[in-house]
């Protein structure tokens, strides 16, 4: 009698240590399983990193810079003047990169813009009349004159942007004339 009283106790102690041994077994197999997940989480990151581009930039051609992804020519724009973030307040214009009453001599106002017809690609001639594509303005007429090998399309003309005074290191910038010269496109102490 007392064997089968035993018996049944000793069943379910084992049933129990048995289920307990299974449920250890899905506690280890949680962990893991998390950590397993956390790898898969780690390798896909790292997969997916060296999927994205790496440059997303838009490539805007001098003298325009990207404003919030669109090209713009800061001298002259009057909702991006000097700097991307900067506005003229109509009725002013944008003169050089400032806001300004009116244009500086020599320059035309071109809707609120300050601009050279002689060599503006957009006002070519006049306000309005702008050069196809792959055409520049030179001297009021679109030309699609192209340059030498080193040499630079810079308001109307060809030239090193490496050794030109008035086009020292980028179109437009130039060094002044009684106390510098343009070297490899710096403008150095003579």
């Amino acid at each position: 009698m007392a064997n089968t009283r035993v018996l049944p106790m000793l069943l379910a102690a084992l049933l129990a240590f048995s289920i307990a041994g299974c449920d250890e077994g899905k506690d280890d197999g949680d962990e893991d399983t998390a950590t397993d997940a956390d790898a898969d989480a780690t390798d896909t990151a790292v997969d997916t990193s060296v999927d994205v581009p790496v440059d997303d930039a838009l490539h805007c051609t001098y003298p325009a810079v990207d404003c919030d992804g669109e090209c713009v020519i800061t001298d002259k724009d009057p909702d991006h003047c000097g700097d991307c973030d900067t506005v003229c307040i109509a009725p002013q214009v944008c003169n050089g990169g400032a806001c300004a009453d009116s244009c500086t001599t020599g320059l035309t106002d071109c809707d609120r813009s300050c601009v050279d017809t002689d060599y503006d690609d957009d006002n070519c001639g006049a306000c309005g009349e702008a050069c196809e594509d792959g055409l520049r303005c030179g001297h009021q007429v679109c030309t699609a004159e192209t340059c030498a090998v080193g040499e630079t399309y810079c308001y109307g003309h060809c030239t090193s942007l490496s050794s030109d005074p008035f086009n020292c290191g980028e179109c437009g910038t130039a060094c002044d004339p009684d106390t510098e010269n343009c070297q490899d496109g710096d403008c150095r102490l003579m």
